[in-house]
């Protein structure tokens, strides 16, 4: 367990999580999406391969195919 020193502005009792980045930017790209039916992700193999980092990992299953949007790696696409 790791202790952190007092914040004023985090009320005593808030639990603390560790999180990566990855974790966190496809947490709140997934709360967006839930919240906001007009928010998907597009880009090069977000989809079917998650993304190179996996950040959008998870995000096609929920989503489907019409929020989560593969984009050809050509520029002519």
């Amino acid at each position: 367990k790791t202790e952190v020193a007092a914040d004023p502005d985090i009320p005593a009792g808030t639990e603390m999580v560790s999180t990566t980045v990855r974790e966190a930017l496809r947490d709140a790209m997934a709360e967006e999406m839930r919240r906001d039916g007009d928010v998907f992700v597009m880009g090069e193999e977000v989809a079917e391969y998650q993304g190179a980092y996996k950040i959008t990992q998870g995000l096609l299953q929920e989503f489907g195919p019409r929020r989560v949007v593969d984009t050809p790696i050509t520029e002519h696409g």
